[in-house]
């Protein structure tokens, strides 16, 4: 076959990660797993207008974004951020766990003010609770001789984290009064704490105000950075989207929910950037 071109800049299937976050968030929840392709596409409607003596105009309006996702991780937690406010969710607590039932966990080496997930595994188990509330620490402490245990707002900050299994990460400062560097290795003591037994989602009133959240599609590369970014800014859940069906036997695979949306303009932004940003890397 004869080459028309050499120009190759393309982009290999390679899925993608869909976050969401409602105005009130400060950070994007990761909807974990999917199946097929995430679509999303943008629409206007067009008018044409008729001149005797000259040409056209084409004149669009009701610009949106339209598309869709399967989701396969049906966490509580993402399905309330994708209802617009329709969807409520209450966690309901376990038996408390007592600090000696916990596995110590270790951090060998971190990044100073980024945020590690706190993994409180029950020795019994292995597995790692999700906390009911804001976890209990009885200690971290350093691999010196002796050991040198840090302080609570001040080395180290524990700050909910909904990408967090447990609900909560640990943030390590360098400005503290042990002037961690990101080199030591830190072995952390949970506390008494309880963890959630159970999470009920709730929905029904006879009307309300639907509340928009924001979606961010991220691929990432090899070196775990994001090189490819889809930003819509003011995004609704469509009618008939939430399916809570469960799939027979002989079906095979997964329980999935079928996400439709539209994005709509955020006016609040400068004109011309109120739909969507698309950033890729060069």
């Amino acid at each position: 076959m004869p080459i028309q071109t050499t120009k190759k800049n393309v982009r290999i299937a390679d899925g993608c990660r869909i976050s969401v976050k409602k105005s009130a968030d400060a950070d994007f929840l990761d909807l974990g797993v999917v199946q097929g392709d995430y679509v999303a596409t943008l629409q206007y409607d067009e008018e044409n207008i008729e001149f005797a003596n000259a040409t056209p105009l084409k004149r669009k309006s009701n610009m949106r974004i339209e598309g869709s996702f399967t989701m396969g991780n049906l966490e509580g937690e993402c399905l309330e951020k994708l209802s617009n406010g329709i969807v409520t969710r209450v966690a309901t607590p376990g038996s408390e766990v007592l600090s000696a039932e916990f596995d110590e966990q270790v951090i060998d080496g971190f990044a100073l003010n980024t945020p590690i997930a706190l993994s409180p595994v029950v020795t019994a188990t292995g597995v790692a609770i999700k906390f009911s509330e804001a976890p209990v620490i009885a200690s971290i402490v350093t691999d010196d001789t002796p050991p040198e245990p840090l302080v609570a707002n001040d080395d180290y900050f524990i700050i909910a984290n909904a990408n967090s299994h447990s609900g909560y990460s640990v943030m390590f400062s360098g400005s503290g009064s042990a002037g961690l560097v990101g080199t030591e290795k830190l072995t952390i003591t949970y506390g008494d704490n309880t963890p959630v037994a159970s999470e009920t989602l709730y929905a029904g009133t006879s009307s309300f105000t639907a509340q928009p959240y924001a979606m961010l599609i991220q691929h990432f590369n090899s070196a775990d950075v994001a090189d490819y970014t889809l930003e819509l800014y003011n995004v609704y859940t469509s009618p008939g989207s939430y399916n809570f069906g469960l799939k027979g036997a002989d079906t095979g695979g997964i329980d999935t929910m079928e996400i439709t949306f539209a994005a709509e303009l955020d006016e609040t932004k400068t004109d011309g950037r109120q739909l969507l940003a698309v950033t890729r890397n060069l």
